[in-house]
């Protein structure tokens, strides 16, 4: 049910795109529609478990999940902000145990 909602919202932007006067808010929704493709063209997924080793500071290995992905346009990389605790409806699909 998301996914509809996620593929009608794009489609709902590029409508708006087509019809939108203002440089300025043809600009915005650009980066709205940008946006959401990086998200989904990303090798991470928001609610995914990430591992991170043992360094100097960190004496034993922890699992942090990526809350939000941003785009940092001057080192032209993927950034993902990171988070201790599950993110609720993210974070299941990753968390999910064979029952048996």
């Amino acid at each position: 049910m998301a996914e509809f909602f996620e593929k009608f919202k794009i489609a709902y932007f590029w409508l708006r795109l087509l019809c939108a006067h203002k440089a300025g808010t043809k600009s915005k929704l650009r980066l709205y529609i940008g946006a959401h493709y990086i998200k989904k063209g990303a090798c991470i997924r928001v609610g995914q478990p990430i591992k991170l080793g043992v360094t100097e500071r960190r004496k034993e290995v922890t699992v942090r999940y990526v809350d939000n992905i941003y785009y940092n346009f001057k080192a032209n990389r993927i950034n993902p902000k990171l988070s201790k605790i599950p993110i609720k409806g993210y974070s299941e699909p990753f968390l999910k145990h064979d029952k048996k």
